[in-house]
């Protein structure tokens, strides 16, 4: 069969008529018999994207990355706030549920964390509040306090 022939007998190719490539667009693939076939997933990885500057996906990671601002408190939620401090510090348990900034090490806010632990001691000159677990709580980043059982009067 020649290729004239061939032109004639597929209608498709008769419509590429005058196409550079008429000739060749419709034949088999090529497989090679000596190099085995490379899988889609290696075939897909000669095209996928680079890194082309080390270490920008993390840093666009750590800029989508939320972290909280709230407001600063008022005068009056403040003096309350050190009112249910005192009042925990002079009940038996000094259990108490904590909400506060977590400041975050990165950028400017950090996260909201509730904590229910009891409270061992206050620094007045740090401004710390220390629980039983170890942690230290900034008393300017308290948020929230409440006492897990009630207070003695």
């Amino acid at each position: 069969m020649n290729k004239d022939n061939n032109r004639q007998d597929n209608p498709t190719v008769h419509t590429l008529h005058g196409h550079p490539y008429a000739d060749i667009l419709f034949r088999p693939h090529h497989v090679s018999p000596v190099h085995p076939q490379m899988s889609m997933r290696a075939r897909a990885a000669q095209f996928a994207p680079f890194a082309a500057l080390p270490g920008h996906s993390d840093v666009l990671e750590e800029t989508a990355r939320y972290t909280d601002h709230p407001d600063d408190l008022a005068d009056d939620e403040r003096v309350w706030l050190d009112n249910a401090l005192a009042a925990i510090l002079n009940s038996h348990s000094r259990k108490a549920s904590i909400t506060y900034l977590e400041p975050d090490s990165h950028k400017s806010g950090g996260r909201i964390v509730t904590v229910s632990d009891s409270i061992i001691s206050v620094d007045p000159v740090q401004r710390t509040v220390r629980l039983s677990n170890g942690t230290r709580i900034d008393i300017s980043m308290i948020r929230h306090i409440t006492p897990i059982e009630p207070l003695n009067r």
